[in-house]
């Protein structure tokens, strides 16, 4: 927060589009600095219908070379899902966390073993680890959800790894209008929109189609593959985050509306 105006955001009001728990941290962070939220989140997420294949895989952990974890999500699931069938994840066990997030999702359940990229937090940038270079011989579990690309498991497979898939959670979209945003705009309007994922900004645009409020609002995003999602469309004011977590967002939320803070004072 602003060492000069730690309350930045008064009388701004920014929608948060994440799901629900993962939104709780950032939404205190605006609401500190005297901003407001709209809660829209556009995915939610949501344990597979059925377990059978994950739970096959869980009982292999001891067998593993390394887990990656694809999100905080991924976590989340994986290790609610070794609760409920009294599984002890191996803290000892390689992990890899895609990005900071992750990481800090990983080592609150005791994971003591924590790899991360160093700058770059997306598949590619996992990919770039000197650590996953030579993988001849590796057995990994790959945690993620339903669909997403498929780059860190055909990249490691090139590499020699036994990469076994480990689905444990589906996305689901719970909006399906835009009423709230739209009364919302009407009721004094919102500052900005805050996005985490391509597959969100896909069903915003979907959602939104020609609403005044899409072109006259700023988005910010979390990674450019999120605005890439947007290119077909002129006249949005799309802000890239400098990283994928709460804090990068955070930064970019700083440094577009500090200053016009500091000019109305």
């Amino acid at each position: 927060m602003s060492a000069n105006n730690p309350h930045f955001l008064l009388h701004r009001r920014l929608v948060i589009t994440r799901p629900t728990q993962q939104a709780q941290a950032l939404i205190q962070m605006i609401q500190q600095a005297g901003g407001s939220c709209i809660e829209f989140p556009l995915l939610e997420i949501l344990p597979l219908q059925d377990m059978r294949q994950f739970d096959a895989l869980l009982a292999q952990l001891g067998q593993l070379d390394m887990a990656l974890f694809i999100s905080a999500n991924a976590v989340e699931q994986a290790m609610r899902r070794c609760q409920a069938l009294h599984i002890d994840f191996p803290t000892d066990l390689p992990c890899v966390a895609v990005g900071p997030s992750t990481a800090q999702a990983l080592r609150a359940y005791g994971v003591t073993q924590v790899l991360m990229p160093e700058q770059q937090f997306d598949s590619e940038g996992v990919l770039q680890m000197p650590q996953l270079q030579d993988m001849h011989g590796k057995r990994v579990l790959l945690v993620k959800g339903e669909g997403g690309r498929d780059v860190l498991a055909s990249g490691l497979a090139q590499r020699g790894a036994e990469v076994m898939a480990g689905i444990c959670y589906r996305r689901a979209a719970p909006q399906q209008d835009t009423f709230i945003l739209d009364e919302a705009w009407q009721q004094g309007g919102f500052d900005g929109i805050l996005l985490t994922s391509s597959e969100a900004m896909r069903h915003l645009l979907d959602l939104a189609q020609q609403r005044p409020w899409l072109r006259q609002c700023k988005i910010f995003v979390n990674h450019p593959r999120v605005a890439e999602q947007a290119r077909h469309l002129h006249g949005l004011q799309l802000i890239i985050a400098p990283s994928t977590d709460d804090a990068g967002m955070w930064a970019a939320l700083q440094q577009e509306f500090q200053r016009a803070s500091a000019g109305l004072n």
